[in-house]
């Protein structure tokens, strides 16, 4: 007679055993070697259970037509601005040409002409210029945001969208699915889109399904919006009230970028991309008009840089790295979420030791519990290098995203410095090549910095033993990607 019990008692430890041997051979492909080794460990301790985690987990690409559709958006961008892009790399200093060669390569967006015409660090300030743009729009508006939600801050915002669409004017709005309908203003936006016939797509959503199957945890990050071929908007700053609805004393503090010229082109191209993979529809208005007829208007050199799981590369990563590596007397970061990769931390170190003065922000206040501790483990370290960390004061939170090269270069967008914006985010970051537009950031740098206190080594490394330890674990749980 057959024995279950017994089958079962050998079988569980030798299946147990083929799973690990087999995860020696799939799990270190392609991946990074602290990924590869996290995941390792939790399939070794855990073999099922770890399996079924890193089956569900364990890659950061999009569905194969995703990717193919990026890919054809890369072709036909490529082939309408390639001369133009190379043109205009040779208009930028000598020191950052390769930099924007490289955010070329890796985006296919090149350097194109256009104005940044204001800098908002006032959150409601930012929402009342796009209202009122909105209120001027004659053939498009396209809005496209991690978290957009219907409330009291952003409620004339969706009445002129509205009045939009009855004048005629092409309203298409984008939000990603898990950032936005966690919030209360949610459901009565969809409603209110439905009502007045405004066209809107989710980004990312949850779907079961084994063909287009995507990790639950995949976010389209980016914040943008485009106004007819006028007025451009780019930054860190979602729609939604200051507060995000919570409980306690957190505030944002943001940084919004407007634009116009030339470079709008390029913003159009990226949301046709999000729009075409969440819709089906192509917008080939948009990708049929020709990207660089228009790529002296503006008196600034800008380039957008997309970055995200659709890219066979981490664009932003490679990018910021490069960037930092080109620094010979100073560097600034403003960022939320540092939780650095390897390469980049590495570089800001570096640059530090060998003489460059590096500055970076982060705030006081904690909204993420373990992204807040995990970048917390890497101070110590980027003070013995000689980094210069700040807080910024509660209850404020500097969600500002942006980072200055000796005072000459400079990049502004959503993308945070952490392992999820490099890998699993969609990202948008703005470069910016003159310096009329770095000094913008300079001005901004020294208003934060006025707000900022600086962290003391000594004074670090005497926190409360809890405070380490619970800083490194969200360190070690941090490369499981």
């Amino acid at each position: 007679m057959f024995d279950t019990t017994h089958f079962i008692t050998i079988a569980v430890p030798v299946v147990g055993f083929i799973l690990s041997v087999a995860a020696l051979l799939i799990v270190p492909r392609n991946r990074k070697p602290t990924a590869g080794m996290a995941w390792l460990l939790v399939i070794f301790l855990i073999p099922y259970v770890g399996w079924i985690l890193f089956l569900i987990l364990g890659t950061n690409k999009l569905p194969k037509n995703r990717r193919n559709s990026q890919q054809v958006l890369d072709k036909l961008i490529d082939i309408r601005v390639n001369k133009v892009g190379n043109d205009l790399i040779d208009e930028i200093s000598e020191k950052y040409r390769s930099l924007a060669q490289l955010a070329t390569s890796l985006g296919h967006l090149p350097p194109l002409y256009g104005t940044t015409t204001d800098y908002f660090t006032g959150y409601s300030k930012a929402i009342r210029s796009i209202v009122k743009d909105i209120k001027s729009a004659r053939s498009n508006i396209y809005l496209e945001y991690y978290i957009l939600t219907l409330d009291d801050a952003t409620a004339e915002l969706f009445d002129e969208l509205k009045n939009a669409v009855q004048r005629g004017v092409e309203v298409r709005v984008l939000y990603d699915w898990w950032g936005s309908q966690r919030y209360k203003g949610y459901r009565p936006m969809l409603r209110f889109m439905r009502k007045h016939d405004i066209k809107f797509h989710a980004m990312l959503p949850l779907k079961f399904s084994l063909k287009n199957y995507l990790r639950f945890d995949l976010r389209n990050h980016r914040k943008l919006l485009i106004i007819d071929h006028a007025v451009g908007y780019v930054g860190s700053q979602n729609l939604i009230k200051r507060q995000y609805g919570r409980k306690d004393k957190i505030v944002y503090q943001e940084l919004v970028v407007r634009l116009s010229g030339a470079i709008l082109s390029e913003l159009k191209a990226l949301f046709a991309y999000d729009w075409a993979v969440e819709s089906n529809d192509k917008l080939q208005h948009i990708l049929n008009d020709t990207l660089a007829q228009d790529n002296k208007e503006g008196s600034s050199l800008l380039q957008i840089l997309p970055s995200g799981p659709s890219y066979n590369d981490e664009n932003n990563l490679k990018v910021f790295t490069y960037a930092i590596n080109k620094a010979e007397h100073e560097i600034f970061i403003a960022n939320p979420y540092f939780v650095p990769a390897e390469p980049l931390m590495s570089a800001i170190t570096t640059a530090a030791k060998r003489g460059v003065r590096v500055r970076m922000i982060n705030s006081a206040a904690i909204d993420q519990w373990m992204v807040g501790h995990a970048q917390r483990s890497y101070y110590e370290e980027l003070l013995k290098a000689g980094v210069e960390v700040y807080l910024y004061q509660k209850p404020a939170l500097l969600h500002s995203k942006f980072m200055i090269i000796d005072n000459e270069f400079g990049i502004v967008g959503s993308s945070n410095m952490d392992i999820r914006s490099f890998e699993l985010d969609q990202e948008l970051s703005l470069m910016l090549y003159s310096k009329h537009d770095v000094h913008e950031l300079v001005r901004i740098r020294n208003k934060y910095l006025r707000r900022s206190v600086a962290i003391k080594l000594e004074q670090w490394r005497q926190r409360k033993l809890s405070a380490q330890l619970l800083d490194n674990i969200a360190r070690l749980t941090s490369n499981i990607q």
